[in-house]
């Protein structure tokens, strides 16, 4: 479970040492299916325009190339905005699998 961004307590701290030098690398590389990565412009965890280009450029020296890759603007880490969801991802969701799902 990912911990709640703001949180202090030493079960967060440990989780996000954990993760901070990973390297999806090898991950991207293995996988074969259709991927949706879905990024916030405004995560302050992650930096979404290094982190989208670093996982398109994987993908693609993978030679996958059934991927798509997605900025919502003003959303954040969690893809709201504001107190709602950004602005077009549950239609994204939906429409993307019903592209992968009946079209395959």
């Amino acid at each position: 479970m990912v911990p709640e961004a703001g949180r202090h307590d030493t079960p967060s701290i440990a989780f996000l040492a954990g993760i901070a030098d990973h390297d999806p690398t090898a991950a991207l590389r293995s996988l074969s299916c259709p991927i949706l990565a879905v990024f916030g412009a405004e995560d302050l965890l992650v930096p979404v325009g290094e982190s989208a280009r670093v996982v398109a450029t994987i993908l693609r020296d993978a030679g996958h190339d059934d991927h798509e890759i997605v900025v919502f603007p003003g959303a954040d880490h969690n893809l709201r905005f504001g107190t709602a969801r950004a602005p077009g991802f549950d239609e994204l969701v939906v429409t993307w699998l019903q592209r992968w799902l009946c079209h395959r």
